[in-house]
């Protein structure tokens, strides 16, 4: 008996199990499955961060400021992932040297935001933004004016100084400028 691949079809899908199936099959449930299915994609890629080993890779993370923000820095902390406000990198003590002729300039902690789906490699994760937030930096007055050569001529890098405040500092005493 030749039965053709539609007629095979069409008696499975009327048999009496896939008709229990229809029951519970309406509007709501496919777009609760497709909530749940981009809820578990997006959580996938807010996640997978936290597991890497942020602290073995210091160099490499101090390269990758670099070649994006050009910026020398020098990582002595800790080195955390948060997820909350928005996926980024918060790294403790931080020395950065904008041009390799000017002074460092100590911080105590920045971060480094990172897109929300980022490559899935940590060695080509990019970042999005360096933040520098709510920080007394000293700067040295020889230095202000390559510093501000430095932050004019860099407008696609995204380097944000929030809320701080800029101590011009010499050898003798530290004078305050707002």
């Amino acid at each position: 008996m030749k039965n053709s691949a539609i007629k095979i079809v069409s008696s499975i899908l009327n048999s009496k199990e896939f008709k229990n199936l229809k029951i519970y099959i309406n509007k709501k449930t496919i777009l609760f499955g497709i909530f749940i299915f981009f809820f578990f994609i997006i959580g996938y890629f807010l996640i997978k961060p936290y597991f890497y080993d942020y602290n073995s890779n210091v160099k490499l993370i101090e390269n990758k400021i670099f070649k994006q923000f050009k910026v020398n820095t020098k990582i002595s902390g800790d080195i955390n992932y948060k997820i909350l406000p928005s996926p980024r990198i918060t790294i403790k003590k931080v020395s950065i040297k904008l041009e390799k002729k000017n002074e460092a300039i100590s911080l105590e902690e920045i971060s480094l935001f990172l897109p929300t789906f980022h490559n899935n490699k940590f060695k080509d994760l990019d970042f999005e933004e360096f933040l520098i937030s709510n920080m007394s930096i000293q700067v040295y007055p020889n230095d202000f004016v390559d510093y501000f050569k430095f932050f004019t001529k860099i407008d696609k890098n995204k380097i944000t100084l929030k809320n701080c405040k800029l101590f011009f500092f010499r050898r003798t005493k530290k004078q305050s400028f707002i």
